[in-house]
């Protein structure tokens, strides 16, 4: 892909159960960014979930340099869960579907704040 491996992701520290809560909260995967937002806003393990995501690409964002780039390759929500972190007040009913593979979504982030997005799908 071109890029070179400098860090790889350290989950989002969570108990076995935790764990377990939040599989059976997002399950099917299949539920939509809309419904999986709604179900992350749910409550307080789901909230505590995503700040914690929010704060890991607060982390990530900010060491890139001026006008650089990252690529964040994962699997299993990980990138849907990310985005809603990030964008928590934007509506996620019209991003349509959990995102398949080599798809995911580019941000924009800048002064400490996550200003713009872009969905990329492959159809």
């Amino acid at each position: 892909m071109g890029f070179a491996v400098e860090d790889t992701y350290q989950p989002v520290e969570l108990t076995k159960a935790e764990w377990s809560t939040l599989n059976d909260l997002l399950n099917p995967p299949e539920i939509g960014l809309g419904e999986r937002s709604r179900r992350l806003k749910s409550g307080d393990l789901p909230l505590r979930y995503l700040r914690s995501l929010r704060q890991q690409w607060i982390g990530y964002a900010d060491r890139i340099p001026d006008a650089g780039r990252a690529l964040i390759i994962s699997h299993g929500g990980y990138l849907d869960d990310s985005a809603i972190a990030c964008l928590p007040d934007e509506y996620h009913d019209a991003w349509g579907a959990y995102f398949e593979r080599c798809e995911g979504i580019l941000l924009g982030y800048d002064e400490g704040k996550f200003r713009s997005w872009e969905l990329l799908r492959l159809s």
